[in-house]
């Protein structure tokens, strides 16, 4: 029964997870702007990828999800894209205007 019941509340769980994980993933993408050595960045998106599979084999565990099904994944990517083609730009337009205004006061 808990196969079809909870599916929902299972996948907008991984798309939170994707959110977050998201906002882990913000760093990466403004050193990519900053700087262009592909090499470094395949290492470092490598790196973050293996931490999500694992951290969310952890969490699927901890809040006992049942078996791992495809949506689990199309909901943590899903979540992931949303985050930075909403609240990245977002934040990153505040930032801009924090550095902007800081350094507006230096210039005194």
């Amino acid at each position: 029964m808990f196969v079809t019941l909870n599916q929902f509340y299972v996948f907008v769980s991984c798309l939170a997870y994707g959110g977050i994980f998201g906002v882990l993933y913000s760093p990466i993408l403004l050193l990519r702007k900053r700087f262009n050595n592909n090499v470094l960045f395949a290492v470092l998106e490598f790196l973050y990828f293996i931490i999500l599979s694992i951290s969310f084999v952890y969490y699927g565990f901890i809040m006992n999800f049942p078996n791992f099904r495809a949506y689990m994944i199309v909901g943590v990517f899903l979540g992931i894209y949303l985050y930075i083609k909403s609240f990245h730009y977002i934040l990153a337009k505040i930032i801009k205007k924090i550095y902007n205004i800081r350094k507006a006061k230096k210039q005194r």
